[in-house]
């Protein structure tokens, strides 16, 4: 069975044979950036996310009546101790719903396309391809279901699950792009980030410099747009030919937890510490280990966070099962009332008194 990996070699071939432009690419200087960007990624010890900030066409409007604007971006990392290629789509129906109309001109702007992935090392290989696709009643119906796919697609979930349906999409891909041999990139580069040269975060613009050739000391991020100007006061909107901003961001924790694999144990541990019963805090607290060892061992954190998290929850746990005891004294049903709080929690609370029930019961 082809994979994801196999996939992008055969297609990462064929691409390379096709008549792409090559775009200037240009790293916008840091002090040409109105926040700040972090510093050289450490493994272990960041999250990465790439985005595309900002996607801006220019064409006639003869080119809107004939082809549909496609955007891919193929990201290489490390994840749970293998290399994985991770596809995204930008498509029209995407694209046309978020649109800004202006003569002759196009702008998407901010989509994450990749992250947040704690990074493992080994830099970060980034392809990004704007394609033209012909408007056909064929190209129209799969670039519908390239769309679906790709909005279906879930970045704040673990990846593994992200990965099984990724295939689908680039089988729909491989349709758009073979349909009609006049469905051809515009603009397109690959670039590898590599650690040794020292991998940061930042802005990168790719520009169709065959249109304009651009100076790279005149470009300007401002609230993620692209600028162009020879000093701030002085700086417009930069619209004199097709580019695509993009950016590698950096974070040191992700908000997302309830989104990740093991959140279903966080509840868990955390229902059993509504209490003050001896056997049933013992029951929190080896949830709470086997809840810190799937942490310690998940691919979507990095440790950092892994401990925080633990030390967290065992914190929130602990002062439930003072709050149970120091009530329980003084008045009835303390633990029934403490978990009357929360509905969802007094659920999980309820079905493990009746797992412990049946597991404790004599055989017949």
């Amino acid at each position: 069975m082809a994979t994801l990996k196999d996939w992008w070699d055969g297609f990462w071939g064929a691409v390379q044979h096709s008549p792409t432009i090559l775009p200037a690419r240009i790293e916008i200087a840091r002090d040409h950036i109105d926040r700040p960007s972090g510093q050289a990624f450490k493994r272990d010890q960041h999250y990465f996310t790439v985005r595309v900030n900002r996607l801006f066409l220019k064409y006639s409007r003869e080119f809107w009546t004939t082809y549909a604007p496609m955007g891919l971006v193929v990201s290489e990392f490390e994840y749970d101790g293998e290399d994985k290629v991770v596809p995204f789509v930008v498509g029209p129906s995407m694209l046309e719903k978020d649109k800004i109309v202006l003569p002759d001109t196009f702008v998407f702007s901010d989509t994450r396309v990749a992250g947040i992935h704690p990074y493992k090392g080994g830099g970060l290989k980034l392809t990004i391809i704007l394609y033209r696709v012909k408007r056909t009643d064929f190209a129209v119906k799969i670039l519908k279901v390239v769309d679906k796919i790709a909005s279906a697609l879930d970045f704040a979930s673990a990846i593994s699950e992200y990965l099984k349906i990724a295939g689908a999409m680039v089988d729909a891909i491989q349709e758009v792009i073979g349909s009609d041999n006049d469905n051809q990139p515009i603009i397109g580069l690959r670039r590898e980030f590599d650690p040794s040269e020292g991998f940061e975060p930042g802005y990168f613009a790719l520009v169709d410099g065959a249109k304009a050739p651009i100076e790279p000391g005149k470009l300007w991020v401002r609230k993620n747009e692209l600028y162009f100007g020879d000093s701030e006061p002085t700086i417009k909107e930069f619209t004199q030919a097709t580019y695509i901003l993009y950016s590698i961001g950096q974070a040191t924790s992700r908000d997302d937890i309830d989104r990740l694999p093991f959140y279903g144990q966080w509840k868990t541990a955390l229902a059993e510490s509504f209490t003050d019963n001896a056997e049933k805090w013992k029951s929190a607290q080896a949830n709470w280990t086997a809840l810190y060892q799937s942490m310690a061992l998940s691919p979507d954190l990095i440790s950092p966070q892994a401990d925080a998290l633990a030390d967290q929850l065992y914190a929130q746990m602990q002062a439930h099962h003072n709050r149970i005891k120091e009530r329980s004294g003084t008045m009835g049903g303390s633990e029934r009332q403490a978990l009357a709080e929360d509905a969802e929690i007094r659920g999980i609370s309820e079905r493990l008194d009746r797992v412990r029930g049946k597991s404790v019961a004599p055989l017949p």
